[in-house]
C-alpha cells in the first residue's frame, strides 16, 4: 500500500527525510537508504538517528525565554525564516507562500493514451475554478482554496500549456524513471522554445526559477490501470511532488524547473465523475513545504498523530494553524502567563493560542503547546457534512484543538573526511548554511509525523499531535479523530492528566516543565472563551 521513493544524489544537494506526496493512502519520499548520499563524499553511513528519548545535542545555547510581563501578547512575527529559507539550505527551492504565483501546467500525453478533448478545460476548473466564485462546482479549485487558507495572502493563477506529446509508452516512461524528470524536464523546455511565452511571469520572486510546475499526464494510475500495475512496481504512475535540483539551476532570463508535482489526470476527478481539487490541494502543500502529518507505515496499528482530519493528513479539510503560521498566513497569540482569553474561529481569521515550552526561542521552529477553535464552516464545510472518498467524515460541531507541537530544526553538517553527518537541534533563529564541495551544513524540522522510521531525532517524537479530549489515546493503533478527540465547554488539558499522550511523560520532549492548565470555559460556531492558569 505505501512505497517509497529515493531522490538522486547531487554533491550540492543534502536533503533530510522528507514526505512529498499523499494521494490515496501512500507515501512517496526523500529518504536517504540504500543510496546514502553520504557514500560519495564521506565513505558511507546512514544519516539515521538512533538517539533514544532524552538524548539530544544542541549546536548552540538553548535560548531561554523570558516570559512578558502581561501574561498574553500577539509578537510581531514568529517566523525568523521559513520552509523556503529550510529547503534553500538543500538547494530545492518551494513555491512562495506570499503573493501573486503563476505556475506552469503541463498536459502530458504518453502513447496509446489520448488527453480527452476537454482536459484543459477540466484543469482549468480544477485549478482556477469557474468565474462566478472560483469553485469546482463540487468544493474549491486549487486556487480558491489557498486564497481561502491564507487569508487572501496566496493569489495563485495557472499557465496551461499545450498538450504535449511525450513520445513513449507509459512502460517506456516507467523504465526512463528518476521520478519522471526525463519527461516533465522535456515538457518544460518544449515549453520555453514556444514563441512569446514571457518565462518571468513564471518566476515571481526572480530567482531564476519556474515558481513551481504541475504535469499532469494522460494515463490512469496504477491502482486504477491493472495493465499498468504489472509493470510499475514503485508506484511511478501515482501523485507526488519532487525537485529537480540538478537540471533546475537559476537562470533569471530562462527560468528553469526545480520543484514540480507529477499526477494522473484521474485524480482531477471524483467517484461521481465531477471535478474534485483534493489531491492537487494536499499535493501543492508539499509544494509550499509542508510535511505529511501521516505515518508511512503500511500496520494497522499505525501512529496517525493528527488522527486524518487535516488537509496535510487526509487531504480534507482546511490546514490547521501550525501550518498556517510556519507558511505566514497568521500569528499566534502568546500566552505565557495566566490569562483568560478569546479567540474566533481559525477558518475565518486564523486565530490560534500558542502557550511555550520554557525553552521556546520566540519562533514557531520551537517545541509548544498550540490551540485553535475548529468550526465545521469555510474550508471545513464540505468536508464535514460529506465524506470525502475513502476518508473519514470531519468533525461535524465547533471545539477546540489542542496541539502539542515540536518544530525545532535540526542541522545537519558533513565533510568529505567524515564517514558519516552529524546533527543537532538547532535553537537559534539564524540559519548559516554552507554548502561548498568540501562540507555542508543543512537545516530541517526535525521531528516527523510520516518517516519515524527514517527519523534524524527520537522516534518518538512528533511534528504536531493532537490532543483527544476523551483522554484515550486512540491514534496510536490507528484510529482517526472524532467530534470527542475536540475540547468543549468544562473540558480541561494539563500535562499530568495527558501524560500518556508525551514521549517523556513528565515533561514536554526538549525536558521542559508545563506547568499550565488549559480550560475551555464556552465554545461557539465563531468564538471560544480559554481560561489558561500558570502554576
Amino acid at each position: 500500500m505505501y512505497a517509497m521513493k529515493k531522490k538522486p544524489f547531487s554533491k550540492f544537494l543534502i536533503l533530510l527525510p522528507m514526505a512529498v506526496a499523499l494521494s490515496g493512502c501512500n507515501v512517496y519520499s526523500m529518504i536517504f537508504g540504500s543510496n546514502d548520499p553520504f557514500a560519495s563524499i564521506g565513505g558511507g553511513g546512514a544519516f539515521y538517528s538512533t538517539a533514544k528519548v532524552g538524548e539530544e545535542t544542541h549546536d548552540d545555547a538553548l535560548i531561554n525565554y523570558k516570559p512578558s510581563t502581561e501574561g498574553v501578547y500577539t509578537p510581531d512575527s514568529v517566523l525568523p525564516y521559513g520552509y523556503r529559507d529550510l529547503n534553500w539550505t538543500s538547494n530545492a527551492d518551494i513555491v512562495p507562500s506570499t503573493g501573486d504565483v503563476k505556475l506552469l501546467v503541463l498536459p502530458i500525453e504518453l502513447s496509446g493514451y489520448q488527453f480527452k478533448s476537454n482536459i484543459k478545460n477540466d484543469l482549468s476548473l480544477a485549478l482556477q475554478g469557474n468565474s462566478i466564485n472560483g469553485s469546482t462546482g463540487y468544493w474549491e479549485s486549487l486556487a480558491s482554496y489557498y486564497e481561502k487558507a491564507s487569508f487572501g495572502k496566496l493569489r495563485l493563477s495557472f499557465e496551461i500549456a499545450d498538450i504535449y506529446d511525450c513520445g513513449y509508452t507509459p512502460e517506456q516512461a516507467y523504465k526512463l524513471g528518476n521520478n519522471a524528470i526525463p519527461i516533465v524536464s522535456a515538457a518544460v523546455n518544449n515549453y520555453k522554445r514556444q514563441a512569446g511565452v514571457d518565462l518571468q511571469s513564471l518566476d515571481s520572486d526572480s530567482n531564476g526559477l519556474i515558481d513551481g510546475v504541475i504535469a499532469i499526464y494522460s494515463c490512469p494510475d496504477f491502482q486504477k490501470s491493472t495493465k499498468i500495475a504489472k509493470f510499475d512496481t514503485d508506484q511511478f504512475f501515482w501523485a507526488y511532488c519532487y525537485w529537480d535540483v540538478e537540471g533546475g539551476t537559476p537562470n533569471r532570463i530562462s527560468p528553469n524547473m526545480n520543484v514540480y508535482f507529477w499526477a494522473s489526470y484521474d485524480f482531477l476527478y471524483n467517484q461521481y465523475n465531477q471535478i474534485d481539487a483534493h489531491t492537487l490541494i494536499h499535493e501543492f502543500g508539499h509544494m509550499l513545504g509542508l510535511d505529511d502529518y501521516y505515518p508511512n507505515s503500511e500496520s494497522d496499528k499505525a501512529f496517525f498523530p493528527t488522527g486524518w482530519l487535516d488537509m496535510m493528513d487526509g487531504n480534507i479539510l482546511d490546514h490547521n494553524c501550525y501550518s498556517k503560521s510556519a507558511l505566514g498566513w497568521t500569528i499566534p497569540k502568546v500566552v505565557d502567563g495566566s490569562a483568560e482569553v478569546e479567540i474566533s474561529a481559525s477558518y475565518n481569521t486564523g486565530d490560534c493560542i500558542l502557550i511555550p515550552s520554557s525553552h521556546w526561542n520566540g519562533s514557531i521552529w520551537s517545541e509548544y503547546i498550540l490551540l485553535e477553535l475548529y468550526s465545521p464552516l469555510g474550508l471545513n464545510l464540505q468536508d464535514s457534512r460529506t465524506a470525502y472518498e475513502g476518508r473519514p467524515q470531519g468533525f461535524t460541531e465547533p471545539g477546540v484543538k489542542i496541539y502539542h507541537v515540536d518544530s525545532r530544526v535540526v542541522s545537519g553538517y558533513a565533510t568529505t573526511a567524515s564517514k558519516s553527518p552529524t546533527y543537532a537541534f538547532h535553537n537559534s533563529t539564524t540559519l548559516h548554511p554552507v554548502d561548498t564541495s568540501t562540507q555542508f551544513r543543512f537545516y530541517r524540522v526535525g521531528p516527523s509525523n510520516c518517516f519515524k522510521d527514517e527519523a534524524i531525532c527520537p522516534t518518538a517524537y512528533s511534528l504536531i499531535h493532537l490532543m483527544e479530549a476523551n483522554k484515550k489515546f486512540t491514534f496510536a493503533t490507528g484510529n482517526y479523530a472524532t467530534n470527542s478527540s475536540l475540547f468543549h465547554a468544562g473540558s480541561k488539558f494539563t500535562l499530568s492528566d495527558f501524560s500518556a499522550f508525551f514521549p517523556r511523560k513528565t515533561t514536554l520532549n526538549d525536558g521542559s516543565s508545563f506547568p499550565y492548565e488549559i480550560e475551555v470555559q464556552s465554545v461557539g460556531l465563531e468564538s471560544a472563551k480559554i481560561k489558561i492558569t500558570k502554576a
